[in-house]
């Protein structure tokens, strides 16, 4: 009973490391120069979170950091080159929209607020 109460732990621990470092590109893609935005988009970030959104599984799907990686495409959404970059990516409408399967109505609600108008 122990070790799973410190497996738990574990995996929750595991977890909030995870949403820290995405909620932090998330902010950086937000307030950070236009060269880290156009430095993220060649290094092939974007596809680097979609990866992630394809491959979540069902508890990531309904965590925080689900909703902070649609913060982080929000973001790239709200900048003209990241723009045209996620609508520029022949999977990402797809995956992004995907996101609206999960549980979370945050997350859901972030899903629809990235899309653009």
């Amino acid at each position: 009973m122990a070790a799973r109460r410190t497996l738990l732990a574990l995996e929750d621990e595991e977890e909030q490391g995870r949403h820290t470092i995405v909620d932090g590109l998330k902010t950086a893609l937000r307030t950070q120069p236009m060269r880290f935005v156009t430095r993220f988009i060649d290094l092939d970030g974007l596809s680097c979170i979609l990866n992630f959104l394809k491959s979540m599984d069902y508890e990531t799907s309904n965590s925080q950091v689900h909703t902070s990686l649609i913060g982080c495409i929000k973001a790239l959404m709200n900048n003209s080159q990241g723009r045209a970059h996620v609508l520029g990516h022949c999977e990402s409408i797809n995956i992004i929209a995907q996101s609206l399967t999960t549980e979370s109505i945050k997350t859901k609600v972030h899903t629809l607020y990235s899309v653009p108008k």
